[in-house]
């Protein structure tokens, strides 16, 4: 009889964007996988289904911290995994990790368990007194779920030096620092028919955190220097959170010409393809996927000097690193490119070499795939 492999998430995309390639390698290795995740995104869903794994729809409020919601979501995934009876669980993201976690003790069976942090999010990433509060209610739960972790795997030394100064992690406890999410180099590989403009792209959520609006300032200045000689992209979703760039605030920009396209996009890697340099300003990631596909399509790097972001990046090799929440040092860094264009070719190739080394989604899903056996 096949064992069971359940992975839990809170979104649809997050599953068939990040890890499509480590569920194809479960059921290479005659797993049967579940997938519990909302009912959100059909297209997504579909693409989980072809892997061949089965798809079980649960809502979750994400963002929300309404109780008697998580409460609703925690009995739905006791209630599944009493029926599936896996005999693995991976949990991605902060409430399937709360939740998935303790769900496990409900099954007499020993179910091993292991949660993946991607990042720290909102709770940790700042020091407003709703984030405080939230602290002193969440690090307990996080605490007592993690205790019943079998492996936790971590995106960057920084995370997990974070849980581990507020005592999260049990001595003795499996540790493993991955590098991401990992990268399909077939997938993203480098293309010669690149716009002939140099262009500067933004792929990710249009958040503050995410350093949209010290790229939005970086191209306004840039574009009324340079003009017509250079081009600005982003890609991207606008946000429920209210730190989020708007869709007013995205037609403006659009009618000031600052802006060849803002868009949400599917096939992103042909996108990338054509592009010039990735840019990233963000405050804090586990390990930027939009960054790794830039990598892997032979793009060179402008990211921050920041946890998870400057594990992709070797200064004066494939790109530069910036301070947070610095648009004059953005602006620096981009005219480097502008002045030199002999860097993307250079500094393009050298990010290619990195993420074959580092960041291939294989050598990253075999250190997750040894400890289901």
């Amino acid at each position: 009889m096949s064992k069971k492999v359940l992975i839990l998430a809170n979104t649809t995309f997050t599953i068939s964007n990040f890890r499509v390639e480590l569920i194809e390698s479960l059921i290479k290795k005659r797993l049967d996988v579940y997938v519990i995740c909302p009912n959100d995104d059909v297209k997504n869903e579909n693409i989980l289904k072809k892997t061949g794994a089965k798809v079980i729809s649960i809502k979750v409020n994400r963002n929300g911290l309404n109780p008697f919601s998580d409460l609703l979501y925690f009995y739905s995934l006791c209630r599944f995994v009493h029926r599936i009876k896996p005999d693995f669980i991976f949990n991605y993201t902060i409430k399937p990790l709360l939740y998935g976690s303790i769900s496990s003790l409900v099954v007499k069976k020993k179910i091993k368990v292991m949660s993946n942090i991607t990042g720290v999010g909102y709770v940790f990433s700042g020091t407003s007194l709703k984030q405080k509060i939230l602290r002193v209610f969440i690090i307990p739960l996080l605490r007592y779920a993690l205790k019943h972790n079998d492996v936790v795997f971590f995106q960057n030394k920084n995370d997990f030096q974070l849980y581990n100064d507020c005592k999260l992690i049990e001595n003795g406890k499996k540790i493993e620092i991955l590098n991401g999410s990992g990268v399909n180099l077939n997938k993203f590989s480098p293309r010669s028919d690149a716009y002939p403009t140099l262009t500067f792209i933004f792929v990710g959520r249009f958040m503050k955190d995410k350093g949209v609006f010290n790229f939005i300032e970086a191209a306004k200045f840039l574009k009324k220097k340079y003009n017509s000689s250079i081009s600005f992209m982003m890609f991207g979703k606008v946000d429920s959170n209210p730190e989020s760039l708007s869709q007013v605030q995205i037609d403006d920009l659009m009618k000031d010409n600052v802006f060849d396209r803002i868009c949400s996009i599917d096939e992103i890697h042909t996108v990338l393809k054509k592009n010039s340099i990735v840019v990233l300003p963000s405050y804090r990631e586990g390990t930027p996927r939009s960054v790794l596909e830039g990598m892997a399509c032979g793009l060179p790097i402008i990211t921050t000097d920041a946890p998870g972001c400057r594990e992709t990046v070797i200064t004066n090799y494939n790109g530069f690193l910036i301070p947070i929440n610095n648009t004059t040092e953005l602006i620096i860094s981009c005219e480097k490119f502008i002045e030199d264009e002999t860097l993307k070719n250079t500094f393009g190739v050298n990010s290619r070499i990195l993420a074959e080394e580092k960041f291939d989604v294989e050598l990253v899903n075999n250190r997750i795939l040894k400890y289901v056996e």
